[in-house]
């Protein structure tokens, strides 16, 4: 955020407190709108922090390294502050906000296996900076069902894992996913279906054998994208 944030500093006078409290009333299209057409860096400000923590969750999930997620965040809100002015369709932002953002992590990994000379797999960039996966704790209804699909999400395949991400966290489609990571899209619906099928087993292992629902789109999305 620093980068657009200083070269908008030199332009701009901080916003008023009373212009921003109206300002954090509007809604994201509003928002998306006065960025896209006034510039507006308090309407930038006000969208970053609403969306920031969704869009750095979702980022984990995708690349499991968090200095390659704050690199993605960062570039993610400026790609928002320079495209802001080509959105037409004001209904879905915050979606298209996440897909703008599970683009950037493909873009930093295929920036990684560049500077390897090609050599760095998915695999490894995923696992990069990975924690040890705790224990599985036996799930249970409402939020600790939710946090038991977070951490077994967290077990997945590091490839499994990205594929789940991109399709439910950032919905993406299969084919846009392939294009991204030069995979053919029967191999992203081979590994999508991997993991759900291992996210199935390992909730019934953690002692729950009527874990499926979480596995619904929003119940995913949600665990992908908050934590």
């Amino acid at each position: 955020m620093g980068i657009v944030m200083r070269e908008q500093s030199q332009k701009r006078k901080a916003v008023p407190q009373d212009s921003r409290q109206a300002i954090a009333m509007a809604t994201d299209a509003s928002l998306l709108q006065a960025i896209g057409q006034d510039r507006d860096r308090g309407a930038f400000e006000i969208l970053y922090e609403r969306h920031r923590d969704r869009v750095f969750t979702l980022l984990c999930s995708i690349v499991h390294n968090q200095t390659d997620a704050q690199d993605a965040l960062q570039h993610t809100f400026l790609r928002i502050w320079t495209s802001a002015n080509t959105v037409r369709h004001f209904d879905r932002i915050p979606a298209w906000i996440l897909r703008v953002a599970a683009r950037e992590a493909v873009r930093i990994h295929r920036r990684r296996q560049l500077k390897s000379g090609g050599a760095l797999s998915l695999d490894r960039i995923l696992e990069t900076g990975a924690e040890p996966a705790a224990a599985p704790s036996s799930p249970a209804e409402g939020g600790e069902l939710l946090a038991a699909l977070r951490e077994q999400l967290g077990h997945l395949d590091p490839e499994q894992r990205s594929i789940v991400a991109l399709y439910y966290g950032a919905e993406l489609s299969q084919h846009e996913i392939g294009h991204a990571l030069n995979l053919s899209q029967q191999t992203v619906c081979n590994r999508l279906n991997k993991g759900l099928d291992h996210l199935r087993g390992t909730l019934r292992a953690a002692g729950d054998a009527a874990a499926l629902p979480p596995l619904e789109p929003g119940a995913l999305r949600e665990a992908l994208t908050t934590g």
